[in-house]
């Protein structure tokens, strides 16, 4: 019998994977949330300045286009070399979790970088960003069905993960 409490087991991986996931979607929305209450309460530092907020309005939708994007052709590719492996679940799963982290890096990055933005300008438009990379994030969630699909597991790993 398996014990699901025994690391390496590939369901129990996938649980410490969302974990991990939802963890850092949950600091995007605390941080945005502390950081757009901090701004109501006081002048942001570079509010009257028109063209460093113009600047860093481009900046951030540049970032944010180029993170997301990056994020999804890397996933994409390290998925694909997974998928044509001869390594054990446990393995690939390994493999995908460092898939997953760079692409949640670089999605992360792309919000706070957007936060910190609405931090010094108090330009609300450039919290766009957010809930765009929020939805990025939450399509990549470590469900079965999503890591069944993305690696093209056969029904003998799938029968591990459900």
């Amino acid at each position: 019998m398996i014990d699901p409490a025994k690391p390496g087991v590939p369901k129990e991986s996938l649980r410490a994977n969302r974990i991990l996931v939802l963890a850092l979607m949950t600091g995007i929305v605390f941080f945005a949330v502390i950081v757009i209450v901090v701004n109501l309460g006081g002048e942001p530092p570079l509010r009257n300045n028109a063209s460093i907020r113009s600047a860093f309005m481009y900046a951030v939708f540049g970032i944010g286009f180029f993170s997301v994007i990056s994020a999804f052709s890397i996933y994409n590719k390290k998925t694909a070399l997974i998928q044509n492996t001869a390594l054990s679940l446990t393995q690939r799963l390994d493999q995908y979790r460092a898939a997953l982290i760079t692409y949640m890096a670089l999605c992360e990055g792309a919000a706070i970088f957007a936060i910190i933005v609405f931090f010094l300008t108090g330009n609300f438009i450039v919290l766009i960003i957010v809930p765009i990379v929020l939805i990025a994030m939450f399509r990549k969630m470590p469900f079965p069905k999503t890591v069944i699909r993305d690696l093209n597991l056969d029904w003998k790993d799938q029968q591990e993960l459900a």
